[in-house]
C-alpha cells in the first residue's frame, strides 16, 4: 500500500511537470501551431490552395492563432502573392481580421491589430489598415500614446482625416513626446499645408533619434550603439554602430583631446564616397566605359555590417530605414518651402545610403 501510494505521488508529479507540455502537444492551440507550420510548407512548394486550406483548419482549432504573426504573414502572401491581387480577397482578410483578433484579450489584440495593419500598409492598403485599428482600438482619449501615433500616421499616409490625425498625434505627444510622433505630427502638417510649423517638428525628431543613439539607449547584441560626432554627416552615421566607443574628441579646459581606441575605423572609403559624389563624371571617349562616380563595393550600410559583425544587421538596417523615412519628410517640406539648399543635403543622405526611390519610404 505504501509503495503504491508513493507511485501516485511520483505520476502527479510528473503529470504538473509535464501537463502543459502534452497539452501543447495535443491541445487545440498546439494543433493549430502545427497546421500553421503544415500550411506554411505547402505555401513553400507552391501550393496556395492547398495551405489556404490548411489555414482555415487551424483558425476553426484555436483562434489563438490570430495573435500568431506568422499566420498573417502567410495570409497576406497568399492574397498578395499575386500580380493582381483580387480587392474581394483583400476585403475579405480585412473583415476575418477584426472578426478574429475582436475575440482575443486586449493586450493581444492591440499587439495583433498593428501587425495586421502594417500589413495592410506595405501593400499600399492604408484604407484597410485604419480601419483595422480604429475598428480594435478603443476611442482615441483612452488610446496609449502609440496607438495614437499609429493610426495617425496611417492617416496621414492615405492624406485624409488629416484634421482628425493632428487631434490624435497631439494627444499621443502630451503623454509621450517620441521621435516617432514629431515626425508623425510634421508629415501630418505638411499634408495641411502648414510647412512652417511641419519644419520645426521634423528637426526636433531627427535630433532626438540622434541623441538616442549618441546616449546609447539602444542596445544590440550585448553592445552599445554610440553615435560619434564629425562634421560629415556620412561619416557620423557610419560609426554610429560601434560595439565601444571609438575616437571621440571631448573639450578639457577649451582644447579638443582625444580618447582613444584600438580599434579606430578607416575614414578613407567613405572619404572616396563623398568625393566621389560630389565630381561630376570624367568626360570619356565614346567607346569607352563611362567612369563610375561611386566606387564600386563601397555601400555605407554594407561596410558598417562588415565593420560590426557582431550587430543585429537588421537592427543597422532598420535604423537606417526610420532615419531615411524621417529624412524623406523634412526633404519634402524643405522642398515645399523653397529651401532647396537643405533640401538636396537631405536627398544626397538618402542617395548615398541606398534608398534612391524615396516615394517608397513610407
Amino acid at each position: 500500500m505504501r509503495n503504491y501510494s508513493v507511485f501516485l505521488i511520483v505520476l502527479a508529479t510528473c503529470a504538473l511537470a509535464l501537463g502543459p507540455f502534452c497539452a501543447v502537444l495535443v491541445g487545440p492551440s498546439g494543433y493549430a501551431r502545427w497546421m500553421l507550420a503544415h500550411a506554411a510548407n505547402e505555401f513553400q512548394h507552391e501550393k496556395p490552395i492547398e495551405a489556404e486550406a490548411i489555414l482555415q483548419k487551424a483558425i476553426e482549432a484555436s483562434r489563438e492563432i490570430a495573435a500568431d504573426p506568422e499566420y498573417w504573414d502567410l495570409r497576406f502572401q497568399l492574397v498578395f502573392d499575386k500580380t493582381a491581387p483580387d480587392a474581394a480577397k483583400i476585403a475579405s482578410l480585412k473583415e476575418d481580421a477584426i472578426r478574429f483578433l475582436n475575440e482575443l484579450e486586449d493586450r493581444e489584440r492591440y499587439v495583433a491589430s498593428l501587425i495586421v495593419s502594417n500589413l495592410f500598409q506595405e501593400n499600399d492598403q492604408y484604407t484597410h489598415a485604419i480601419d483595422v485599428l480604429q475598428t480594435l482600438y478603443p476611442q482615441f482619449e483612452k488610446r496609449t500614446a502609440g496607438m495614437n501615433n499609429n493610426i495617425a500616421y496611417f492617416r496621414s499616409l492615405l492624406g485624409q482625416d488629416l484634421p482628425l490625425a493632428l487631434s490624435e498625434i497631439n494627444f499621443s505627444l502630451e503623454s509621450d513626446a517620441s521621435a516617432g510622433s514629431m515626425d508623425t505630427k510634421a508629415w501630418i502638417l505638411h499634408g495641411l499645408g502648414k510647412d512652417t510649423e511641419a519644419i520645426k517638428f521634423a528637426n526636433k525628431g531627427l535630433e532626438m533619434v540622434y541623441k538616442s543613439l549618441a546616449n546609447g539607449d539602444l542596445i544590440a547584441i550585448d553592445q552599445k550603439i554610440q553615435l560619434i560626432g564629425d562634421p560629415s554627416e556620412a561619416k557620423l552615421f557610419a560609426r554610429m554602430f560601434a560595439p565601444d566607443l571609438n575616437t571621440i574628441k571631448k573639450k578639457t579646459q577649451g582644447n579638443e583631446t582625444d580618447i582613444p581606441n584600438t580599434q579606430r575605423p578607416d575614414e578613407a572609403d567613405l572619404d572616396a564616397i563623398l568625393k566621389g559624389m560630389s565630381e561630376e563624371p570624367e568626360a570619356s571617349p565614346s567607346n569607352s566605359t563611362p567612369v563610375e562616380t561611386r566606387p564600386q563595393g563601397l555601400e555605407p550600410l554594407e561596410m558598417i555590417k562588415n565593420r560590426y559583425p557582431q550587430i543585429d544587421p537588421f537592427l543597422i538596417e532598420g535604423i537606417a530605414k526610420t532615419i531615411a523615412v524621417m529624412r524623406y519628410h523634412r526633404a519634402c517640406v524643405l522642398h515645399d518651402l523653397g529651401r532647396f539648399d537643405e533640401w538636396e543635403r537631405d536627398q544626397t543622405w538618402l542617395e548615398l545610403f541606398g534608398f534612391e526611390d524615396a516615394a517608397k519610404l513610407k
